[in-house]
């Protein structure tokens, strides 16, 4: 809010006030500025080197399309006695017409990782890559490629040995949520954690959400279908293919969207005008939906203290409103993201503010109460 001078007195240029704060705030922006970049530089900067990005350029140089002729001279097998032309015919035979993949194999030796390439179901090929010495600018390892091997079994040859291929799948769901893999439903999580990286912001009573955790070991190939429900409806689920993870992220209620969004986005609304000094507003018209022994409630009844330094507008409107991504914690507060843009019009004029929060409520004599928010 800002004061304002008196009715006969004239302004003699722009207050210090007005100074001090405009230079603040540029420098605030261009700090944050500068920390946005620095961040979005290192997660590329991170992601560039990862090594399945090594293993794709070796599988796009030899299997993409195949060369054999490559193949036969940079790789290890064992097919003693076999020319060139028939390794080239027996591998043509083994592709064929088959779609050729590769996905990465359980490893314990973070410096050593293998991707076993296929033609459909077949294992034809292993490619290996391993941590270089370098490093980038901030300190992330690389990865270099270190060789290939073919798997052949011709005719009456000795079987190469090939390991048997198992891998390590974690699912993360939150907790009450019912978790499907390949259409089998998972019922004994191997522990459960609460973590705080959920949400993005919760109420002084919850500090994060408890999440499931399942552990699939030794399985033959990676999972089709993970599929994760809670009551509100079907998470969205992401997999980190070096962890091998699925997390499933929360399930926002529309049920409680139904019913509350509507008394959400009016106490906002109400909350913008009151603090502006809107005609018609009053702290009388939203103090309803406050619980009144919260801090919050004490602090927007002060505000009225300092509406006298606040021009008053002729009007105002509302675009952009929105109420979304409810959910109830396990004890019954029910927490939500909501936002708007106010236009305030003034001797024909206007100006916009963008009013952007998650807002916290629980239940006071059997009615849901606001008793905090965090602005964003």
């Amino acid at each position: 809010m800002s004061a304002h001078n008196g009715a006969h007195r004239k302004s003699r240029g722009l207050p210090k006030f007005y100074i001090v704060y405009f230079i603040l705030l540029a420098l605030a922006i261009a700090v944050l500025t500068v920390v946005l970049k620095t961040e979005t530089d290192l997660l590329a900067e991170y992601e560039s080197v990862q090594p399945k990005y090594a293993a794709e350029d070796a599988f796009r140089k030899y299997f993409s399309p195949p060369d054999y002729q490559s193949l036969l001279r940079d790789a290890s097998y064992s097919a003693e006695g076999l020319t060139d032309e028939e390794l080239t015919e027996y591998l043509s035979e083994q592709i064929g017409g088959e779609e050729l993949t590769f996905a990465s194999a359980a490893s314990d030796d973070g410096a050593a990782m293998r991707y076993i390439v296929r033609a459909g179901s077949k294992q034809v090929a292993a490619i290996d890559i391993t941590k270089s010495e370098r490093t980038t600018e901030h300190g992330f390892a690389t990865y270099e490629f270190s060789g290939i091997e073919l798997f052949i079994v011709v005719g009456k040859a000795p079987e190469p040995e090939v390991p048997v291929i198992t891998y390590t799948v974690t699912v993360n769901a939150p907790s009450g949520y019912e978790v499907t893999v390949d259409g089998s439903a998972l019922t004994e999580p191997a522990s459960t954690e609460h973590r705080a990286d959920a949400m993005q912001y919760y109420p002084s009573t919850a500090d994060g959400v408890d999440y499931d955790i399942y552990v699939l070991p030794e399985l033959l190939a990676i999972p089709e279908s993970v599929k994760v429900t809670s009551p509100d409806g079907e998470a969205e689920v992401t997999f980190d293919e070096e962890t091998l993870t699925y997390t499933a992220g929360i399930v926002y209620s529309e049920e409680l969207r139904a019913e509350f969004s509507d008394f959400v986005i009016e106490t906002l609304e109400g909350f913008a005008s009151y603090t502006h000094s809107v005609p018609g507003s009053a702290f009388s018209n939203i103090k309803s939906s406050f619980d009144r022994s919260s801090q919050l409630y004490k602090d927007i009844r002060a505000v009225e203290s300092n509406l006298w330094m606040e021009f008053e507008p002729d009007s105002d409107s509302f675009e952009d409103v929105y109420a979304g991504e409810f959910y109830m914690f396990p004890d019954g507060v029910i927490s939500c993201h909501a936002s708007l843009t106010q236009v305030l019009s003034r001797r024909g004029k206007e100006r916009s503010e963008v009013l952007d929060m998650y807002v916290f409520m629980h239940q006071v004599d059997g009615e849901y109460k606001i008793f905090e928010w965090h602005q964003v």
